[in-house]
């Protein structure tokens, strides 16, 4: 009998959080699993810490040397006998009902190829959570702009990766898991469950703060990737503007972007990429963070109400999708700053 669900963790240099990110895993209430556990050449006492337990359901993998956590992941997809697979790192905490409640989610709804949830990122302050789409159509169009699912809070249909050979990209080190679902959603649906079912802990050792060099080049390319199917003329000044906006930057005017959202409304309308409707919501929500971030209020609302009745057309700052992303805008930043 194979397991419903194969979860999937790397682990180097990791004893600080091991021991209970291993427990929250096993500890959980949905008990059909297998679990991969890939030590890449630790030189710490996670080794130790991994074999303290003598479970079943863990398979130990040891490497001599450290190869990179990317090359560990690729074997557990290609090694996994589950219907779907669980994403876990060893700096994490599985809430006990995560398992129970994604593979229900992931079985009501076959269309879905991945699926992620809510968070909570455990800091300094506390833990605060990290809300994220949960709209299938929403998702697809603001992927557009920006990773839209927490990697170690993912679970995927392990059918689908194997049917359209997908796997975690090396040529995307650190931006791997954007590029992935990006892959997935060229053919199944994606989706995030509107519930923490995952704590995660940030520190200043992980990839995400060591490489950003890294991950500024990778989202550069998949910037490229992105705007290439909307078959418009692109300057590196807008391939630079596109991949800042995916990493979360705001240092260019306002003016520059708002042209370029137009560019890219129109392109869609032509060649019908998204849903028109949830693509003009993803660009007037966008749209309404960069403003916001920017203290440009005034400027947002004198575009709102003035600026698309006098273009004469419904562009993504029209009040139909400007006030309805700005609202989407406030209802995340109160899920963020929320302490659970």
């Amino acid at each position: 009998m194979f397991p419903k669900v194969t979860v999937l963790m790397p682990v180097y240099n990791g004893d600080h959080y091991l021991k209970d990110a291993i427990l929250s895993i096993l500890n959980q209430t949905f008990p059909d699993f297998e679990f991969l556990i890939f030590n890449d050449g630790s030189t710490d006492k996670s080794e130790e810490i991994i074999k303290g337990f003598s479970d079943p359901r863990i398979k130990y993998f040891k490497s001599r040397d450290n190869q990179g956590y990317l090359v560990h992941l690729n074997q557990g997809l290609k090694i996994a006998e589950g219907e779907y697979i669980v994403r876990m790192d060893a700096d994490d905490l599985s809430l006990p009902n995560r398992l129970e409640k994604q593979v229900r989610f992931m079985d009501e709804r076959p269309r879905l190829g991945a699926s992620g949830s809510w968070a909570a990122a455990i800091g300094a302050k506390g833990e605060i959570k990290v809300a994220t789409e949960t709209n299938s159509e929403m998702l697809r169009c603001k992927l557009f702009f920006a990773n839209q699912l927490i990697h170690p809070s993912v679970i995927m249909r392990t059918s689908i990766l194997r049917k359209y050979g997908l796997f975690y990209n090396p040529a995307y080190y650190y931006t791997e898991d954007y590029k992935m679902w990006l892959d997935i959603s060229e053919y199944a649906e994606l989706s995030n469950i509107p519930e923490v079912l995952l704590k995660c802990h940030i520190h200043s050792s992980q990839v995400s703060r060591l490489f950003y060099p890294r991950q500024v080049d990778n989202s550069e390319r998949i910037a490229v990737q992105l705007l290439s199917k909307f078959k418009i003329n692109f300057s590196a000044d807008k391939v630079k503007m596109h991949y800042s906006l995916i990493l979360g930057g705001i240092e260019f005017e306002l003016r520059d972007i708002e042209s370029w959202f137009l560019e890219l409304q129109r392109a869609n309308e032509r060649l019908g990429i998204y849903s028109q409707q949830a693509f003009l919501s993803a660009l007037a929500e966008k749209w309404s963070v960069i403003c916001f971030r920017k203290i440009k209020f005034l400027h947002w609302l004198k575009n709102s109400l003035i600026g698309a009745l006098s273009i004469g057309e419904k562009p993504f700052f029209h009040p139909k999708y400007s006030f309805w992303g700005a609202l989407r805008v406030v209802r995340n930043y109160r899920a963020r700053k929320n302490i659970i």
